[in-house]
């Protein structure tokens, strides 16, 4: 009790002392919007607490000079950046830098960063506290001392080092943090105290210890309480929100966690997760997705994947060595159709195995393939892929050419009701890939991008109540130009649209995709890829023309109504009628000898309004 209430007094002490610095004006001088304290004797200074708070990004310079004097940035005082919540960055260039104060940058909400120089020896108790943008932190060889409590309630950090520097490693110092990995450098176990590792949750926690260690490290006091422990790693850093990994001498990648992997083509930048030249892959159980060009290193031979693995991104395993010595054909990555290698399925059947789970985003890329059949085990069918070359960023429909679509009927994620040639999610009714042989059958909601990009006409049954803008397009291209961007879409072939519903579905970017760059910069307004939207025929039900001609995306074509009893069909055989002589008909098909006013009509095979 006596602790507690002491503990209780402390707080209470620093949180009155830190409330009171900025009144009592212990800043004696501003260089560049950083307040110091100056001492003179020592020629030193000491950043200190600004009466407007700090904010953004800031850099403490290795010195700054007042008055034709130069004085070394040695310190940061107690409570110095405290409460400044827009605070982003923090770089420390000084390397005279040598101690950070308690509280100092506690409660800075916004703070994504903090890099230190080398020179840095110790910071004090909850220096850090709450500040839960903090994600990574790298610590420098020359620390020694990290104060209790000093990462508490960081609740963004999953990755810290102990360098061999330190010498104390206070209580609770990362309490209430989900750390993924942890690297401590001591070839002998730091003698910590017991509550050193208090509020954390070692089970999802990896300990990376030096190389001929770990046998120390699982018998040491405290530090044998971290279920894993992991001796020899030569890199390691987190590939996902919750994956991490790690790279040991031997040169094997093991990938662990839950859930997806990040994607590593961004834009232009091609990389893969290390440049290290691993030769050997190891992803553990629970990982689901493997990112987007995310193992590319040519050393790579082998790959371990299991069956938690469902889905993978675009070329993730390309330029690999592993790669290069499968056969060509249907390549398997795990239980993920990976890939269509070389020309052999060109113009085939491809029908993937039984207890395939996925395709991998780039399997069917520039391929054309006469049918697919998936089978009741997939799981996972990506809904686009990214292509990078020559400046172009690309979003591409991912079955370039495909004749039809076939689903087993015993698939519970998928299906292919009535014939339709195309993947429907069935607990959404979402149309999400089509082929060329693209039907829509009743009961679809809504469309997906590039669902229907290959086809020349489509009739929408009055279920469907959403079209993304970009579903009769094949791609999305992102070109940069100097520091500019352009974005254009594949020309559609799309000729005709029929609906059976009067009112128009709604277009826009579905939340399907909702966070692919191009949200909120491309026009929602009108669909992507028809160049000539008047060359495209809408043909909508009696009495429908005006809410189409009013509705975004739909208001560009060339709309027609048509009786819903006879079908549009008769409309389309009196275009093809002698347009020479003038032939009067109704919206039926019958010739009529004369029109009587305020009727629709169609004259030489043309609609047009009666007055």
């Amino acid at each position: 009790m006596k602790n507690s209430t002491c503990s209780t007094l402390q707080a209470a002490g620093i949180a009155i002392a830190c409330w009171l610095l900025p009144s009592v004006g212990l800043a004696s001088v501003e260089v560049k919007g950083l307040y110091y304290d100056l001492d003179e004797a020592e020629q030193t200074a000491v950043v200190v607490a600004n009466p407007e708070k700090y904010d953004g990004y800031v850099t403490i310079p290795e010195d700054i000079t007042v008055d034709g004097s130069t004085y070394h940035v040695s310190a940061i005082a107690d409570c110095a950046f405290i409460d400044c919540h827009d605070l982003e960055m923090v770089v420390i260039e000084s390397t005279s830098l040598t101690s950070i104060g308690y509280s100092a940058f506690e409660r800075c909400y916004s703070l994504i960063g903090i890099y230190f120089a080398e020179g840095l020896k110790r910071f004090g108790y909850e220096a850090f506290k709450d500040c839960c943008s903090l994600q990574r932190v790298e610590l420098p060889e020359t620390l020694k001392t990290i104060g209790d409590r000093s990462f508490l309630g960081c609740t963004g950090l999953t990755k810290i080092n102990i360098p061999e520097s330190v010498h104390y490693l206070g209580d609770q110092w990362v309490s209430g943090c989900p750390l993924r990995l942890l690297i401590a450098g001591h070839r002998e176990p730091l003698s910590i105290k017991a509550g050193s590792f208090k509020g954390l949750n070692k089970e999802f926690c990896i300990l990376c210890v030096p190389e001929g260690s770990r046998q120390d490290y699982q018998t040491a006091n405290v530090w044998k309480t971290f279920p894993r422990i992991v001796e020899g790693v030569v890199e390691a850093d987190l590939c996902g929100d919750q994956v991490i990994y790690y790279v040991t001498s031997d040169m094997t990648m093991t990938v662990t966690g839950t859930g997806a992997m990040w994607d590593f083509l961004e834009y232009l930048n091609e990389r893969p997760v290390t440049e290290l030249p691993i030769e050997n892959l190891v992803v553990e159980e629970g990982v689901t997705y493997l990112g987007d060009g995310a193992f590319q290193n040519e050393t790579l031979a082998a790959i371990s994947i299991p069956n938690s693995v469902y889905s993978m991104g675009s070329f993730t395993f390309h330029h690999s060595k592993w790669y290069a010595s499968q056969p060509d054909g249907l390549l398997y990555a795990g239980k993920v159709a990976y890939d269509l290698k070389g020309d052999a399925m060109e113009g085939k059947d491809v029908t993937l195995e039984d207890g395939t789970l996925g395709i991998a985003n780039s399997a069917f890329l520039d391929h054309s393939i006469s049918s697919l059949f998936i089978p009741a085990s997939l799981i996972h069918v990506p809904t686009f892929i990214n292509n990078f070359s020559d400046g172009v960023y690309t979003k591409f429909a991912l079955l370039s050419d495909v004749g039809s679509i076939v689903i087993d009927p015993e698939n519970k994620v998928y299906d292919s009701r009535d014939n339709c040639n195309a993947v429907i999610e069935s607990a959404t009714n979402d149309l999400i890939v089509g082929s060329r042989a693209t039907t829509i059958p009743e009961g679809v909601i809504s469309i997906a991008p590039f669902a229907l990009f290959n086809v020349t006409s489509v009739t929408f049954p009055a279920s469907v109540t959403r079209v993304d803008n970009l579903a009769f397009t094949s791609k999305l291209i992102h070109q940069w130009a100097l520091d500019d961007y352009r974005y254009d879409a594949a020309v559609s072939p799309i000729e005709t649209i029929v609906m059976e519903g009067s009112t128009p579905p709604a277009v826009a970017l579905l939340p399907l995709i909702a966070d692919m760059p191009y949200m909120g910069m491309f026009d929602t307004s009108h669909f992507a890829g028809i160049r000539n939207p008047k060359a495209c025929t809408l043909y909508v039900p009696l009495g429908s023309q005006s809410d189409y001609m009013n509705a975004d995306g739909w208001k560009d074509l060339n709309i027609l109504e048509y009786d819903p009893n006879v079908g549009p069909t008769a409309i389309e055989s009196v275009r093809e009628s002698n347009a020479a002589s003038r032939q009067i008909f109704d919206l039926q098909g019958r010739r009529l000898n004369n029109a009587s006013s305020h009727s629709i009509i169609i004259e030489n095979g043309r609609m047009r309004i009666q007055r």
